[in-house]
């Protein structure tokens, strides 16, 4: 039953657990595949040989090394190794230490973000590794997950790793030490992918109850509950720029959700049987999708539509990812061996959108942004980034923070600590409609010591102004998701609006939407 520690056998990665759930439900591992349609063009992979079933995969943050971890099934113990991206060969194999623990799969691993520690799911325990091929770990968490660990990830900063299990619960880990920092409990079955938005703000877990689940990690909070009429999760992935996730369930779904609101965005279809891995490009532009019957698929996400098919392992495809640079993926099977499939100018470029033309056009796209269909807006961002360079002085009359009177700011913040009631409550109303426009005066206010009166009432304020996900239909809502829209425009005039956003108030979305919006930007322009 769903929840109970699993047999032996089922103590895997995802990939073995998948096939023994298909099993049970009367499935071949390898099912028939659609009859839908596919791209000609077919890629011949470079591929690399392991001992035994490859569960998992990574690269290295500048994209030279691979790191992978199999099964052990061969009867050698399992074993995690490292390879020379550029050339296939290896570098290194370590083997699990001789004994019970040799049994046990490497189910995930995962690489920290300064390059410098791997960090091993083998069984129910975890260990951290430096990546120059010492044997000896550094640390080792024993029987952190009873039944097995399914996932790991890094926060970007490098300052947490996350893990989850069939023990239904999720754990955090201080990376240098292996010290358990929380447990995050709500899943009602078992945890079978744990992932970090980009920005580190949200950790986002999914498993057997069919729920996605977005947490806090600062303080190990529960964000958001996303239970889809779907089959169970199997992976998850974020796209780069953190506003959107895509989610596989064993139904064989594949779908698109906005981070801000967790709802649909589109589904994916292709004919792809049960996806059991996802990883998007570095770019954000594709999605791809590793299945049990060994296909791999990558959809253009401007379009929706499938981008190319790759078919070269006989095994189910366990774990993929795209390199650093974006031209190259590997994908991990159940064959035992590694696909290094080169992508350079293989993937095509968007198909351009439908280019809104005229201020009514413009302001129907904008009330697209506003409103609570994730799929139309996504359509809507689309459009403003197919419209510019027309539709910037738009984008930046709309974006552009309301300036109030600073003199009736003045009045009503001096209000605040007035000695009749009704003038205080008034002037605090009429400073909460001004919202973010007022954010700057009102901390400047507060940081001058005001009477302890004036102070609870601006504190109140400022907490006012403190928003959550899920982010609800309006203004600010439409605000994230026009800076989207001029970070896919990306051109000089684009970024000097998003430089106007990135000084607004502090508190507002679409300030720290558009400062990460720019790091990102210039990130690529680098060299």
């Amino acid at each position: 039953m769903e929840g109970e520690e699993p047999e032996a056998s089922m103590r895997l990665a995802p990939a073995a657990a998948l096939a023994a759930l298909l099993a049970a439900a009367g499935c071949r591992e390898a099912p028939p595949r659609a009859a839908a349609p596919r791209p000609a063009a077919r890629l011949l992979p470079r591929r690399l040989a392991h001992d035994a079933k490859v569960n998992a995969l990574a690269f290295s943050p500048d994209g030279k090394v691979l790191y992978s971890g199999d099964d052990g099934s061969e009867g050698g113990g399992s074993a995690f190794y490292a390879w020379d991206a550029g050339t296939g060969k290896r570098r290194f194999r370590i083997a699990a230490p001789a004994g019970d623990r040799a049994s046990e799969p490497v189910s995930a691993l995962a690489v920290s973000p300064d390059g410098l520690t791997l960090a091993i799911a083998r069984g129910p325990d975890i260990e951290a590794f430096p990546v120059d091929g010492t044997p000896k770990p550094r640390w080792v968490e024993s029987r952190l997950h009873p039944g097995g660990t399914t996932s790991v990830a890094f926060s970007p900063d490098g300052r947490v790793l996350a893990s989850g299990g069939w023990d239904r619960r999720i754990a955090l880990l201080d990376p240098a030490s292996g010290r358990i920092i929380a447990r995050l409990e709500g899943h009602e079955a078992q945890v079978m992918t744990v992932a970090f938005s980009p920005d580190g703000s949200v950790l986002a877990s999914a498993g057997l109850d069919r729920s996605v689940r977005l947490w806090s990690p600062a303080d190990g909070s529960e964000i958001q509950k996303l239970a889809g009429p779907g089959g169970r999760v199997f992976a998850l992935a974020f796209s780069p720029d953190g506003k959107s996730f895509a989610a596989a369930r064993l139904d064989r779904t594949i779908a698109l959700h906005e981070t801000s609101t967790g709802r649909p965005i589109f589904p994916l279809a292709g004919g792809l049987e049960r996806a059991q891995t996802l990883a998007f490009s570095p770019d954000g532009r594709f999605l791809a999708a590793g299945a049990i019957d060994g296909s791999v698929q990558v959809w253009g996400l401007a379009d929706a539509r499938t981008a190319l098919a790759l078919q070269g392992q006989s095994g189910a495809v366990t774990s993929l990812a795209f390199s650093p640079d974006g031209r190259t993926l590997a994908t991990a099977s159940l064959d035992r061996t590694i696909a290094l499939w080169d992508l350079d100018g293989r993937l095509p470029a968007a198909n351009a959108a439908e280019k809104p033309s005229g201020r009514e056009a413009l302001e129907a796209a904008w009330r697209d942004l506003e409103g609570e269909s994730a799929s139309t807006a996504y359509a809507a961002i689309a459009q403003f980034a197919a419209a510019a360079p027309g539709s910037l002085p738009f984008l930046r009359d709309r974006l552009r923070p309301p300036i109030p009177d600073p003199e009736n700011v003045r009045r009503l913040v001096a209000a605040l600590d007035a000695d009749d009631f009704a003038e205080r409550e008034e002037a605090m109303k009429r400073l909460g409609a001004m919202g973010h426009a007022v954010e700057i005066p009102l901390r400047k206010t507060l940081e001058a010591s005001p009477s302890p009166e004036a102070a609870d009432r601006i504190r109140k304020l400022l907490s006012d102004l403190e928003i959550s996900l899920p982010i609800p239909p309006g203004p600010t809502l439409a605000k994230m998701r026009a800076v989207q829209a001029l970070e896919r425009i990306g051109s000089p005039e684009a970024l000097g609006i998003l430089e106007e956003i990135s000084k607004g108030p502090p508190s507002a979305p679409e300030t720290a939407d558009a400062r990460s919006a720019l790091e990102r930007l210039r990130a690529r322009q680098k060299p």
